[in-house]
């Protein structure tokens, strides 16, 4: 009996494994603390890109993004990085964030409608951090260079 049950263990343990090899490491336990953002009086629910694997992907082949998320992207390291509209599918507003200080934005970003000749976004001065939201949440929750912008849970 004893090692039928340790079969067991072993075998929800592999499948635990699995699922967080096959999400890239992106996993979100849903009795967990969620990541959020807090902009003045309001919070924002993120999702997460931590990874190579999630950055790259970001919002791409998505049909919306519910009107109260973001998708942060983590950096390990302060840099000027780029981000496009590549298969996006609805507009954003694109902030880059210095530890916790908006560094700079680009609001109402369309969709791409040439992937040949696709726009880059790439901040003034290096950002570690990088929030999309829906096109004019921006300037709903006014956030503009210097908005100060803190995260739990990431």
């Amino acid at each position: 009996m004893k090692k039928l049950v340790f079969v067991y263990i072993g075998l929800i343990i592999a499948v635990a494994l699995l699922a967080i090899m096959r999400s890239g490491g992106n996993i979100s336990i849903p009795f967990g603390k969620s990541a959020e953002a807090q902009i003045g009086d309001k919070k924002i629910n993120l999702i997460l890109a931590k990874s190579d694997k999630d950055r790259i992907r970001g919002l791409s082949g998505r049909k919306n993004l519910e009107a109260d998320r973001g998708m942060l992207f983590v950096f390990e390291k302060k840099d000027q990085y780029s981000f496009w509209m590549k298969e996006v599918n609805f507009p954003l507003d694109i902030i880059f964030i210095d530890a916790n200080t908006v560094v700079d934005l680009f609001e109402n970003v369309p969709p791409a409608n040439n992937p040949a000749n696709l726009t880059i976004y790439k901040p003034s001065q290096p950002a570690n951090f990088v929030l999309e939201l829906n096109a004019g949440q921006a300037k709903k929750l006014n956030i503009k260079k210097g908005s100060k912008i803190t995260f739990k849970n990431i």
